[in-house]
């Protein structure tokens, strides 16, 4: 039963207030309520407003009584004075009546206007989050569409749309967390099928940390695990049978022991553990039988190259490959340097140095060898009968003028060089073997005798004669040594000596050689080029005897003769620095010895310019002399000593 304060505050009474004169404006509203509610928009709207106007009615009723019980109080003096002011009154009240009904019905007809205008913005503002709750639930996002339909159901408690939504989202996520375990387990799947055990581990795990139990999830695991223990029980079956047909003990017996662990019920085990000991059984019988063989091979060992020796330890080697002793002997055996013998051994050159190894020697027997021959590891190379004896051939044993015949390499002049030393041949020694082009070569770009590349190596008792173009070209950073060696007859120079731009990358030392009648110089240093004259004789060459025209090389010729060249004996020029000692320079066709070029540093000691037919000895301006005593000239034709020339001379 409503109480009279509940009744007062659903029609807006306030608390002293006479409700008898708004009884029929409340009995108005109730008509116009009812009304509004056969037109509501919705059946959930028209249930609620049917359940406010019953509230509503019996508010009216309760009030109504209260009023009642009041009149009746105050009937009696009501009545007398109200007699006594009616008179007075009469024509007023009429007036006032009237009044007091227009304001009533403004009332009402404001009220109701505010009643319906709230009705249709909470109407508004419950579609509103409806229209919201369906947005995020077709985009599924979750959370805000429960919010959504959540402020929905603040708005308007009874809404059944909103409840709807809200049971469409649980629907919704629980659709996505099963799509999500069906994929997490599909990729599991995947991933055991490509045996990528731990992925496939990683992925059930993680489905059962978010649903702890899942049925599948749970089973999924173990047939995972079960199958990746069977996979690597048969992997190390497999490893067992394959270390034991490679013969590698130590192997199978890590193998088998894993395999014993992982597995120790394998029905293959018993097999294995048999054919383990008859292969180590087999094996320590070739160990022995490789030592046997080492100790024979031990016997042979006289401190030089053994072929029996090394067949001997090759064979050890392959019935105990392990062994540290057999290799260190086998090793130490190789390392003696052998000796190739042409055509004892090989029939060719090329082959020896084929078959050769670093440090080896190839020793070549008389003959007429035509071969292109290309040096590219360190050996001795050596011609002849006694070959090997020249090795220690102090710098002033003296070349002997007439070509050594013995073993001679020959091709024609347009083929091809015959000799091509590689910078990997470095260290190498060539001795004994007379180098020669048949023929001549008019081309542009002919084939030098000798090529040396990069390489550091010794030239000893060789006779390079009739190369087409250099007799000897060191090139490209090499430094060579050349010792008791002629160079002749050659259609450029005898020995060119040339490298990169202004580098001295390229160096040769020449002692107690010959170079004689060749086409252009007879020794030329340029363009990188430098190195060492000692005890030489330079004759008769169709240029200058030694010419040094490299910016910033050293050249040192001492005690060696120039004579009868058809331009200098010996010419410096272009920045290099020189030292000529105790040399002779007679009878060439223009100056003995000659020094120009701004830059170019000369020390001129105790050398003899004679009987040439021009200057003696000639320095140009601009040439420092470091050095200049002792020197002699005469005999010449037009000056004998002339310093500080002018450069028209």
């Amino acid at each position: 039963m409503m109480d009279e304060s509940s009744a007062r505050a659903i029609l807006g009474l306030k608390a002293r207030e006479n409700p008898r004169p708004r009884l029929a404006e409340f009995r108005a509203n109730v008509r116009r309520r009812e009304a509004f509610i056969e037109n509501a928009p919705s059946p959930e709207t028209k249930l609620r407003l049917k359940k406010e106007l019953h509230d509503y009615e019996q508010a009216i009723e309760v009030i109504a009584a209260v009023a009642q019980s009041v009149k009746q109080r105050r009937h009696v003096g009501f009545c007398c004075c109200l007699l006594v002011i009616a008179t007075a009154a009469a024509c007023g009240w009429w007036k006032y009546d009237q009044y007091v009904k227009q304001q009533i019905e403004l009332e009402q007809a404001r009220e109701l206007d505010y009643e319906h205008r709230r009705f249709e913005q909470k109407e508004k503002l419950v579609n509103q989050r409806l229209k919201e709750g369906e947005g995020y639930l077709n985009r599924r996002q979750w959370k805000s569409a429960t919010e959504a339909y959540q402020s929905a159901l603040s708005i308007d408690p009874g809404s059944v749309a909103a409840e709807q939504g809200l049971e469409a989202v649980s629907a919704g996520k629980l659709e996505e967390k099963n799509q999500k375990i069906f994929y997490r387990l599909g990729e599991s799947q995947a991933a055991m099928e490509a045996g990528e055990w731990e992925k496939a581990i990683r992925l059930t795990q993680s489905v059962l940390k978010e649903n702890p139990g899942h049925p599948e999830a749970t089973k999924k695991l173990k047939s995972i695990k079960l199958k990746q223990h069977q996979q690597k029980v048969s992997l190390l079956a497999q490893a067992v049978e394959r270390d034991l047909e490679s013969g590698d003990l130590q192997q199978v017996q890590q193998s088998y022991a894993q395999l014993e662990k992982e597995a120790p019920d394998h029905p293959g085990l018993q097999a294995y553990s048999k054919r383990m000991n008859q292969a180590l059984a087999e094996l320590q019988a070739r160990q022995r039988q490789a030592l046997a063989l080492m100790q024979q091979a031990k016997e042979l060992d006289k401190g030089e190259y053994s072929s029996e020796a090394v067949r001997l330890l090759d064979q050890a080697a392959q019935l105990d490959p392990d062994n540290p002793e057999v290799k260190k002997l086998h090793q130490k055996i190789n390392n003696y340097s052998r000796t190739v013998k042409v055509p004892e051994d090989v029939a060719t050159i090329t082959e020896a140095i084929a078959m050769a190894r670093a440090r080896d020697r190839v020793e070549i027997a008389p003959g007429i060898y035509h071969e292109s021959i290309i040096l590219d590891k360190p050996i001795k190379l050596e011609g002849g009968a006694g070959v090997g004896k020249l090795e220690n051939k102090e710098p002033n044993t003296r070349a002997s003028e007439k070509p050594r015949e013995r073993v001679i390499l020959q091709l024609p002049a347009g083929e091809a060089p015959l000799l091509t030393v590689r910078a990997t041949a470095d260290g190498s020694h060539i001795s004994g073997i007379s180098f020669q082009h048949a023929g001549f070569d008019y081309d542009d770009e002919r084939a030098s005798a000798v090529i040396v590349q990069g390489a550091s190596v010794t030239i000893s008792e060789c006779s390079i004669r009739q190369a087409a173009g250099h007799g000897l070209a060191v090139i490209d950073g090499a430094k060579v040594r050349a010792l008791g060696c002629s160079f002749t007859h050659c259609g450029w120079d005898g020995v060119s000596v040339y490298g990169k731009s202004d580098k001295r990358n390229s160096y040769a030392e020449l002692f107690n050689c010959i170079s004689q009648d060749n086409i252009q110089h007879g020794m030329e240093f340029w363009n990188g080029g430098h190195g060492k004259v000692e005890n030489c004789r330079v004759l008769a060459n169709g240029l200058c005897g030694i010419l040094a025209m490299s910016p910033l090389a050293q050249l040192t010729v001492q005690t060696s003769v120039c004579s009868r060249n058809r331009s200098a004996g010996i010419l410096v020029s272009d920045q290099v620095k020189g030292k000529l000692v105790a040399n002779r320079c007679d009878n060439n066709l223009l100056s003995g010895i000659v020094a120009r070029g701004q830059g170019t540093d000369v020390q001129l000691i105790n050398n003899v310019s004679n009987g040439n037919q021009e200057v003696g000895i000639l320095i140009h301006q601009g040439v420092k002399r470091s050095a200049f005593s002792g020197n002699q000239a005469t005999g010449n034709k037009h000056r004998q000593i002339w310093l500080n020339a002018s450069a028209g001379r």
